[in-house]
């Protein structure tokens, strides 16, 4: 077996690709089910990204990740949440991505301590943690055979990566399939969300649930802001109707027609409060498109 770092299977010009190094601060609410990936690395980058990618922490142990995108935006998605629980991340971790081509990944995690993170704790592979690139991303031990589980999983995805004999001399190998990035908060019943679903019967306006407003105590205000991933706003009108009820009106309508959202389409509303506890102006939004069935 080779000395991990060798060229272990992969195209030349991979092998070829400079380090590119990003830090990111680990923030639960943004941080915990996927990863957004810094604008300007994805721009220094030689090659795009493939549709999946190893992380290999610093005692080795690797994870693999699915990389999506969303509009401009990628990210690290299925398999991320594994390495946040494997490593417990807290709020303010440092996190350190070296990448290295070959579509790995190295990082090293820092606490509040301000050095890097104990990898004693973090324990082997063992029991039904086998090796593997399928769907469920788990944690992986190195082996010769990487590279090659990295290929044929790409194989039977919808993504295409270069063949090992492929010859790019520095153009772009693999592009993305557009992606739903999941929202970090959709299953914390905890969070001040719901669901909104487009309904072509009331197409400029949406009703915030009476119950939502109650159990989190918001204060809306009528001038808000619908924020996406993407960092693009949309101001809106939120007006109170009798019985404390709340509807977004003005706004919305353009919001639903610029993200392209039709009937059925669903779109996560969440609310966030700042210091003080005082509601904030800006809803983050997380569209759903539903995609329409085959025939019609």
């Amino acid at each position: 077996m080779g000395k991990y770092g060798e060229n272990i299977g992969v195209s030349s010009s991979a092998s070829r690709q400079r380090n590119h190094h990003f830090f990111k601060v680990f923030m639960p609410d943004d941080s915990t089910l996927h990863l957004k990936l810094p604008v300007a690395f994805i721009n220094k980058l030689e090659q795009d990204l493939p549709g999946k990618v190893v992380l290999r922490d610093s005692i080795g142990k690797l994870w693999t990740v699915k990389v999506v995108k969303s509009g401009n935006d990628y990210f690290f998605q299925n398999g991320w949440e594994n390495f946040v629980n494997r490593y417990s991340l807290q709020f303010g971790n440092f996190i350190v991505f070296n990448y290295h081509g070959n579509s790995v990944f190295h990082v090293s995690v820092f606490d509040g301590s301000e050095c890097e993170r104990d990898d004693t704790i973090v324990g082997s592979v063992t029991g039904d943690e086998n090796p593997s690139l399928g769907e469920d991303a788990c944690e992986l031990e190195i082996s010769e055979s990487l590279s090659q589980s990295l290929s044929d999983s790409s194989e039977n995805s919808s993504e295409k990566c270069l063949s090992d004999g492929s010859e790019s001399s520095g153009s772009k190998g693999v592009k993305l399939e557009e992606t739903n990035v999941i929202p970090n908060s959709y299953d914390d019943p905890e969070k001040a969300q719901f669901t909104a679903t487009v309904n072509k019967r009331r197409p400029y306006v949406m009703h915030i649930p009476k119950q939502l407003v109650t159990d989190h105590g918001l204060e809306l205000n009528c001038d808000m802001i619908i924020r996406v991933q993407s960092g693009k706003k949309w101001p809106v009108k939120v007006y109170e109707e009798s019985g404390k009820r709340y509807v977004i009106r003005r706004g919305w309508h353009d919001f639903k027609t610029e993200n392209k959202m039709k009937h059925g389409d669903k779109c996560i509303l969440e609310f966030k409060k700042g210091r003080g506890g005082k509601t904030s102006n800006v809803i983050n939004a997380y569209p759903w498109p539903v995609k329409p069935k085959r025939g019609k």
